[in-house]
């Protein structure tokens, strides 16, 4: 991705760095605060759900966006506001609350 793409959206950095550091901080701000990690098969197991519930999050949100035709790079101009799936949640008004 380029510089000037960045831009055109107002992104500082692109989505996974932003994210990498954010593990990087949380892994940092863990030891400090509770010290060493510790392993258990419950942590293993939950850990191992919550990684495959967020894969197909991301498959079932990149399927939403191919069918309706909008291009999943956040610096692609936007074709279509998707309001289904997940995002029934975050992009449309009082659908929660």
């Amino acid at each position: 991705m380029q510089i000037s793409e960045r831009k055109k959206v107002g992104m500082v950095l692109p989505p996974p760095i932003i994210f990498g550091l954010a593990a990087v901080a949380g892994v940092i701000l863990h030891r400090l605060a509770v010290g060493a990690f510790t392993f258990s098969a419950v942590r293993s197991l939950t850990g191992g759900i919550v990684i495959a519930f967020s894969i197909l999050l991301v498959g079932a949100s990149v399927r939403l966006f191919r069918k309706a035709g909008t291009p999943v790079r956040p610096v692609s101009p936007v074709t279509t506001i998707v309001k289904s799936g997940p995002y029934r949640y975050s992009r449309t008004r009082g659908a929660i609350w």
